[in-house]
């Protein structure tokens, strides 16, 4: 590895924990409205991993076919990466 590809890969490393820091940032410092309450009944999607093949709980309606889409397509990447079909450096 050439120390441009690994600068390269530094920062992006540090450019996806700097969207994720802004992200959760926004989502904490977002205003609420006066008359927004809890309605006490929550939905939510999570994925759990084990190698390959993800388990998708409480997957309701387009966000769990994304989630499953992208998951599929992650260890797909990772899959041919790893035996070495698809090169990501030159």
């Amino acid at each position: 590895m050439t120390a441009a590809e690994a600068l390269l890969l530094m920062l992006s490393i540090f450019a996806g924990f700097l969207l994720v820091f802004l992200g959760l940032a926004l989502l904490l410092l977002r205003p609420r409205g006066e008359g927004e309450e809890a309605k006490g009944e929550a939905k939510g999607v999570g994925v759990i991993l084990i190698g390959p093949v993800p388990i998708v709980l409480r997957g309701l309606g387009a966000r769990a076919v994304a989630i499953v889409a992208a998951v599929f397509l992650l260890s797909l990447l990772l899959f041919l990466v790893l035996s070495g079909v698809v090169s990501l450096g030159s």
